[in-house]
């Protein structure tokens, strides 16, 4: 009987297999958590952006201007608001020199040119009518 001093070429063989197999799966498993990674820090950049993006538009006159575009970091938002309803077409006014006005204000986010989010609110602005 013959002692066996090593492996043969078939165990070499299926142990290269079976090692490429795992590692095939590790570099897939570290890919995906990768690109988790990528999604969760867009995700809290956006809202950061977010807030200051509404931060921005409570500064805007929206009698004077109601859509737009502005950049925060590598992020573009564009904006635009509609009125959903007014005082001054209100049956009853309490202060009628002013108009309280209810605006609905959609805003995108664009990444290199790419819309990565959207979020629509509720925003509210008066101004003296004269």
């Amino acid at each position: 009987m013959r002692k066996s001093m090593g492996f043969s070429l078939i165990e070499s063989l299926v142990a290269l297999v079976v090692l490429s197999i795992v590692i095939s799966l590790l570099s897939e498993w570290v890919s995906n958590a990768q690109r988790a990674s990528v999604r969760v820090n867009q995700q809290l950049k956006l809202e950061d952006t977010l807030e200051q993006a509404i931060a921005y538009l409570e500064s805007v006159e929206f009698k004077k201007q109601r859509e737009g575009s502005f950049q925060i970091q590598e992020i573009v938002i564009r904006w635009r608001s509609t009125i959903l309803r007014q005082s001054k077409n209100e049956y009853y006014r309490r202060q009628p020199a002013w108009n309280v006005v209810l605006f609905n204000v959609d805003l995108s986010f664009y990444i290199d040119n790419r819309e990565v989010a959207s979020v629509t609110t509720a925003m509210t602005k008066q101004w003296l009518e004269q």
